[in-house]
């Protein structure tokens, strides 16, 4: 599932993000980091600790913080909308191929979080594939001290009188 901001997940549950810190230090919670070292709690865990879920809320959020141009990104399109017009181009067919063009080069939120959790995904695969092979190497050495540790039946020394007085 998808990984949510503190914030986000926080309005997610309907909760403050506070009580979201507190249930994680508790253990009630878990939370991953990412690489840009923010907290992030999974949908699914959401669900597990706080029942069902706002989405309708979220979604708009999280579409609203997707959509929302950078500073450059409005400088940008303000110089190529003057040059167009001062060229004598329509306005509307600019905005309209403009539009169509961004869509085509920006992946969606949706793609952008399919991403994420792909990477996710990835990533926990290569932990658990890790931790079997370590589980594999202690079975064999488990093994080996098994094979040295059992009875060999046949094997076994003659055993003697401790005393050994007058006896050659």
């Amino acid at each position: 599932m998808a990984q949510h901001p503190i914030a986000e997940a926080a309005s997610l549950v309907n909760r403050d993000r506070r009580t979201l810190y507190k249930d994680i230090k508790r253990g009630r919670l878990t939370a991953t980091t990412s690489a840009t070292g923010e907290r992030q709690v999974e949908t699914s865990e959401l669900i597990r600790v706080y029942g069902n879920l706002l989405a309708f809320e979220a979604t708009q959020a999280t579409v609203a913080r997707a959509q929302k141009p950078t500073a450059l990104e409005t400088s940008e399109r303000q110089a190529e909308t003057s040059e167009f017009i001062r060229e004598g181009g329509d306005l509307s067919v600019f905005e309209a191929t403009r539009a169509t063009v961004a869509r085509a080069q920006k992946p969606t939120a949706l793609e952008t979080a399919r991403d994420a959790e792909i990477a996710l995904l990835r990533e926990k695969v290569e932990a658990l594939e890790a931790r079997l092979e370590d589980k594999q190497l202690h079975i064999e050495h488990l093994a080996q001290a098994m094979r040295l540790l059992e009875h060999r039946p046949g094997t076994e020394l003659v055993r003697r009188s401790w005393w050994r007085f007058g006896r050659k």
